[in-house]
């Protein structure tokens, strides 16, 4: 009985250990270039940089905490969001006009999606004011305040 034992035991210690292996997410720029999906005439110094805000869910997400990172960079625009049963990465267009910097849905780079992107594709404006970054963002409005209208204030990161 013994002998039969420890050569389960040590079959099941293998599958523990090889289960126990950690979870890496690989994410994948698509083929096409990025570039194309912001405007030449982005003003680097002005919006080039990385953005915070923390919010607090509301309705069906009450009591739940959310970061929402903003990556601009020279040639694309990456929407980080995580939280509670959230994880998504998208790449989204840019276009400044009269000093506000528009934003749009383009696509996911990892395979995650959202349910209020049936709604609405539009990731809202970005405009300084005073040496501060606010984005009005009809799709963080109907993700994460049950629709109702907010002015986020964005963290700058630079």
């Amino acid at each position: 009985m013994i002998k039969c034992t420890i050569p389960v035991l040590i079959s099941l210690a293998i599958i523990v250990f090889l289960s126990c292996k950690e979870n890496t997410k690989t994410f994948s720029i698509p083929s096409e270039d990025v570039s194309s999906f912001v405007t030449d005439t982005l003003n680097q110094n002005k919006w080039i940089g990385n953005y915070d805000i923390n919010l607090q869910g509301k309705g069906e997400r009450e009591g739940n905490e959310y970061k929402i990172n903003l990556k601009i960079s020279k040639d694309s625009v990456i929407y980080y969001a995580e939280g509670y049963q959230l994880y998504q990465r998208f790449l989204l267009s840019a276009v400044e006009e009269n000093s506000i910097l528009t934003l749009k849905y383009k696509e996911s780079l990892d395979g995650t999606n959202s349910w209020a992107l049936k709604n609405t594709q539009d990731f809202g404006k970005i405009y300084l004011r005073n040496g501060k970054y606010f984005w009005e963002s009809p799709f963080l409005n109907i993700s994460f305040t049950n629709n109702q209208k907010m002015i986020y204030n964005l963290k700058d990161n630079k």
